[in-house]
């Protein structure tokens, strides 16, 4: 029964009876729920059913066949990918409005609000945005850009380090692509390797391959250089290891510094054959 009510309470607050998977199973666990809430009775028949409990299920039955007629009839596409693109700034107001658990929905009206809202409100939207959808870098880019613009600095590089801690590829980050990454203060910097170290210390895929990255667009060689050597320190897989050496000898070549480099890379070339 407790399923049952789990599964009415979503779909009264989502509305996301996608298919009629869903109305079976809502009769299913109604009908659980009331045979084992019916105690068996002398005036039961054989299978220890009265009559009421068999009418209800009758009910039940017939209002699962009348959610699947509707069911059938919704869109193929899932939620929220299918609601109406908004163009125009009412639209975006009238989209939150009717959808106010949809982050995107949030995020445009941020984006086309221009000079008709005030920053205060714009930053609740984006806030809002991102409170619903968490992961996204985009999203929270755009967050802490807006911070940032309106003297909310702390905050805005905590937004920063969650955001690549999140999403540790450069490429998805707007202020680490080569044009702008040169151009980023020192406080920014240490917002982005601090959310690069959390996002390797949790195991996230690519966040070390990430990290590495960041660091030569950063122009950091020297850690680039550490954070490949360590690695090969580390690992025990012959392949691994020969490849993060050869990256070391070459974070500390474009470092200038050339005897150190030559170092790993011939620690590298005398690395045991590979397994044939």
């Amino acid at each position: 029964m407790a399923g049952a009510i789990a599964l009415a309470l979503h779909e009264l607050v989502d509305f996301n009876l996608h298919t009629p998977a869903d109305a079976v199973l809502l009769a299913v666990l109604l009908g659980f729920g009331l045979r084992l809430a019916t105690p068996a009775s002398a005036a039961s028949d054989a299978r220890g059913w009265s009559p009421a409990p068999r009418t209800m299920l009758a009910l039940a039955g017939a209002g699962a066949l009348a959610l699947i007629f509707p069911a059938l009839g919704q869109k193929d596409v899932s939620y929220p990918n299918f609601l109406p693109a908004a163009k125009t700034l009412c639209a975006a107001v009238a989209r939150v409005l009717a959808h106010p658990a949809d982050s995107d929905s949030h995020y445009i009206l941020a984006s086309m609000a221009g000079g008709a809202m005030n920053q205060q409100a714009v930053i609740r939207e984006l806030n809002t945005s991102v409170w619903l959808d968490p992961t996204d870098p985009y999203k929270r880019d755009s967050y802490a850009s807006m911070l940032a613009r309106h003297g909310h600095l702390q905050q805005a590089l905590t937004e920063v380090t969650l955001s690549v801690f999140n999403s540790p590829t450069p490429q998805t980050h707007f202020y680490l692509s080569k044009d702008l990454v040169r151009w980023l203060a020192p406080a920014t910097q240490a917002a982005v390797e601090k959310g690069l170290k959390q996002a390797v210390a949790a195991g996230f895929p690519g966040a070390f391959r990430g990290t590495g990255e960041c660091y030569s667009l950063l122009n950091l060689p020297l850690k680039e250089a550490a954070l490949y050597a360590d690695a090969a320190s580390r690992t025990s897989d012959p392949a691994q290891r020969m490849n993060f050496l050869v990256d070391a000898s070459k974070a500390y070549a474009a470092g200038g510094y050339m005897l150190t480099a030559e170092g790993f890379f011939r620690a590298a070339s005398f690395a045991p054959p590979l397994p044939t």
